[in-house]
């Protein structure tokens, strides 16, 4: 069909309101109102294409714009020897512009990736930028793109699975592995020498690299309208420092099972176990050129309790023998499965594989119903940790504040309501907490703002002196055990502390209160000491992972095929290199890359704080805001804090504690200085000794005073609360899972 056949027959289906796939914009000759059934060819504008989104026709005086090239004109058609005529280097998006075609496209791409959009959004949004630049630019149709989107999801080969109306497919992920690896091999190599306080594995040996992997596998709710779940099994790179870990670009999608009933995991994982059976060698040389063969090992399992049952094939933890670590065998009460405290008898090694082959030949013993198909890749039970998340927020910390909600006075619940609401939270705290009447509502994250950082101040002031004690022994108990500098001394603490805990719940709550996650807090301190804080071994990454993949589902078929090519095409997006120009800030925030933060973001001080500079001011950087060690301060002098509160500091000048507000940072002579003021403060009755202490009693009132300290004297944020008038500070760590 020829190109003038082609665009009458747009002009015919809009006029019934009915466009095509293709449509073009045209020059237009007249800025007249124009009646779309009686124009010409010649004389469709960009004035046309606006009616689409009016019921009225609009004028302009807005002259022309492009051609698309599906289009053909003759020679004799002066819009046809205008395009000829200006023709624009492929490099650049249009004349004198500054941005290359290559980084357009690409944020075209991850525009489109990140928001899901349609393809009429996308089809829209090309023909309005086409519109708007120059004449002769190099912008291309809605048609390119489509292809190049494609290009970008098929950089792999997978294939398609079917089971019981259940379909899954298995990723060659080594290779996405070793790329991860590869472009971040430097920092993996000085992390490993040079950690402390995270994931404790043994260190590689000779010339081979071994990078140990966290395996994680939960089911989730892919529509809300019917049964039809998705379990996809992720995996981590235990290597990395804990912010680049939890990325969600650095987490690798290894297999994925869609449909109404659960997977079967020797079927589903049988790929992925292959893959780790085969220690498949990657040879890289570093940037020192030392060469090193790099090799994937099964390092943990990090799973919710349902997972767990069917990953070790076990019994659910609502059964006799359900915790894959000890041998309690738990009692029937009151319609529900029951733990009762008492001294645990840990599994072994040796005994699970025991038992386990025992299973296999029918005679089941302790919970155990089978052997488990991850058997020739980690130690079983001890390499399935008990997840931070599921077990101590979600389990025990949200079953307190249900119980609670039944049971606190309307005046205690108003007093809640009361504090929450004029909170003032640092960035470490992602959710501002809601009041404890929404709790059935509550994510992990303000479970744990509960559990760490308003509940030692909030239920001193609505518990009765003994539960609040009990409480406080939980609550400092997972503090110690999430502390970055954590000591053997401190483990033993917090063991005490738990088991105590576990000990009295049954007295304070009722022997309904004996969940199978109160008894598995019993195991924390045990498994902090193996493999590091708690937060190592939490799911929350996870999660995070599988909201990300569940917003790329968007359609009612092909649910499979939607997602992975979804999948394959962001990470082929984040791969991209990206050339400097004006839209590369852009293009790198879209695709997740990492930005610097300036510290130079002004160049006055208020008149209060300039005794505290040195005499030759005039010397000094000044700063409103700081990046030290990965956390970002604000100070008083910051003009865009907004709602945020990251001032408020716990300091140490000259070995002693103190708690302040940050004026301003500046620098001199090569060195970086904050001006802090302040605020008395005493130490409350708490648990623990005074380098562990994270509550304060303060004094806003009192007499305040301005001190200059190195940067380096900041110890962390806290938050200021204040309940019926009494101000505290609590201390608000930057756990980095959160």
């Amino acid at each position: 069909m020829s190109s003038r056949k082609r665009f009458h027959r747009t002009l015919d289906a809009y006029n019934s309101r009915k466009l095509p796939r293709d449509y073009s914009l045209f020059e237009e000759s007249s800025s007249e109102e124009v009646n779309l059934s009686s124009i010409s060819a010649d004389q469709f504008s960009f004035d046309n294409f606006m009616e689409l989104f009016s019921s009225t026709p609009i004028s302009t005086n807005c002259q022309p714009i492009f051609a698309p090239e599906e289009f053909s004109f003759s020679s004799n058609s002066a819009t046809s020897s205008n395009t000829n005529t200006s023709l624009v280097p492929s490099e650049f998006l249009f004349p004198g512009s500054c941005v290359t075609t290559t980084n357009f496209e690409n944020t075209f791409a991850a525009l489109v990736n990140k928001h899901h959009l349609s393809d009429a959004c996308a089809k829209d949004f090309l023909v309005l930028m086409k519109g708007v630049l120059p004449e002769g630019n190099n912008c291309q149709t809605r048609y390119y793109f489509k292809k190049y989107l494609k290009e970008l999801s098929v950089n792999k080969i997978v294939q398609e699975r079917t089971v019981d109306n259940s379909h899954f497919i298995t990723n060659g992920f080594l290779d996405d592995m070793f790329v991860i690896t590869k472009n971040n091999f430097d920092i993996l190599l000085k992390y490993q020498e040079h950690r402390s306080a995270d994931l404790m594995f043994p260190d590689s040996q000779d010339d081979s690299f071994v990078v140990h992997v966290i395996l994680n596998c939960d089911g989730v709710p892919l529509i809300k309208s019917g049964s039809l779940t998705m379990w996809p099994v992720w995996l981590m790179i235990a290597e990395l420092p804990p912010r680049m870990r939890m990325s969600f670009k650095n987490i690798t999608l290894a297999a994925l099972w869609i449909g109404t009933a659960k997977p079967d995991f020797d079927i589903f994982l049988k790929e992925v176990v292959e893959q780790f059976s085969s220690k498949r060698q990657f040879l890289h040389v570093s940037s020192t050129g030392r060469s090193f063969k790099v090799i994937f090992e099964l390092f943990l399992v990090v799973v919710d309790l349902i997972a767990k049952a069917a990953l070790l094939n076990i019994k659910q933890f609502n059964g006799y023998y359900g915790c894959s670590l000890c041998y309690a065998k738990g009692l029937y009460f009151e319609g529900r499965h029951i733990y009762p405290f008492e001294e645990v008898r840990l599994r072994s090694v040796k005994a699970f594989s025991l038992y386990a082959d025992k299973a296999a030949k029918g005679d089941k013993m302790y919970g155990i119903k089978g052997q488990s198909i991850l058997r020739h890749l980690i130690k079983l039970p001890i390499s399935v940790p008990i997840d931070y998340m599921h077990c101590v927020l979600l389990g025990t910390m949200k079953w307190m504040l249900l119980f609670l909600l039944k049971k606190l006075p309307k005046s205690k619940l108003a007093l809640c309501n009361m504090l929450v609401q004029g909170l003032q939270i640092p960035f470490e705290i992602h959710r501002k907490p809601r009041s404890i009447v929404e709790v059935r509502h509550f994510k992990a994250s303000e479970f744990q703002t509960y559990l760490l950082f308003i509940g030692p101040i909030l239920f001193r002031h609505i518990l009765e002196e003994e539960k609040y004690t009990h409480f406080m022994k939980l609550s400092t108990a997972i503090r110690m055990l999430c502390d970055a500098s954590i000591t053997d001394d401190d483990i033993a603490t917090a063991a005490a502390l738990l088991d105590s805990f576990c000990e009295d719940m049954s007295f304070y709550y009722g022997d309904t209160s004996q969940t199978f996650n109160l008894h598995c807090l019993q195991h924390l301190a045990q498994q902090v000491s193996k493999y590091g804080p708690l937060w190592t071994m939490s799911a929350m990454a996870f999660e995070s992972a599988n909201h990300h993949l569940k917003r790329m589902h968007t359609g009612t078929r092909f649910h499979l095929s939607l997602i992975v090519q979804r999948y394959f095409r962001l990470q082929s997006i984040s791969r991209i290199q990206v050339k400097s120009d004006s839209l590369a800030p852009f293009l790198n925030a879209l695709i997740d890359k990492e930005l610097s933060i300036d510290p130079t973001l002004f160049t006055h001080v208020a008149e209060c704080y300039k005794d505290y500079l040195p005499l030759s001011s005039s010397d000094c950087t000044l700063a409103g805001r700081l990046q030290l060690n990965g956390t970002i301060y604000h100070s008083l002098s910051y003009t865009k804090i907004g709602r945020s509160c990251n001032y408020r500091v716990i300091c140490r000048e000259n070995g002693q504690l103190c708690v302040g507000e940050i004026c301003c940072f500046y620098t001199f002579e090569d060195c970086n200085y904050a001006i802090v003021k302040t605020i008395p403060f005493s130490l409350p009755d708490v648990i623990g000794n005074l380098d562990k202490t994270f509550l304060f009693n303060i004094n806003l009132a009192g007499t305040n005073e301005h001190i200059r300290l190195p940067v380096s004297s900041i110890i962390c944020k806290c938050l200021f609360v204040n309940v019926e008038g009494v101000d505290y500070a609590i201390v608000v760590d930057s756990f980095d899972h959160s």
